[in-house]
């Protein structure tokens, strides 16, 4: 409704109307909202899939499931790990010196 009213505004100060009228330009956008939403799913499924101590797995085993789940990027992935790892919830027991995303190799388990 707001858009209308925006559009009819435009059209009386300019004296012209939108080409096509179209409204989806003016409509809320969820996009934002989702993909943040997405992101936590991301996160928690990360979290879940990840072995409690002792047992372990790969990070390059991990990440494709997560990324075949959820709408998030294999960038946001890396540092959502990186994250957990410096809150203590996840260990990356191959993570090197002056590393900020691990590779695909490292072994990482969840503490219980």
């Amino acid at each position: 409704m707001v858009g209308v009213v925006k559009l009819k505004r435009v059209e009386a100060a300019s004296g012209q109307s939108e080409m096509f009228d179209s409204l989806a330009d003016l409509a809320p956008d969820d996009t934002e909202e989702y993909l943040a939403a997405e992101l936590e799913r991301a996160k928690l499924a990360l979290v879940e899939a990840t072995p409690l101590s002792p047992a372990t797995t790969t990070f390059g085993v991990l990440w494709p499931r997560v990324l075949g789940r959820y709408v998030v990027r294999k960038t946001q992935l890396n540092q959502i790990a990186s994250e957990l790892k410096s809150a203590g919830v996840v260990e990356f027991l191959d993570w090197g010196p002056k590393k900020r995303v691990p590779d695909d190799s490292y072994r990482m388990t969840r503490r219980r």
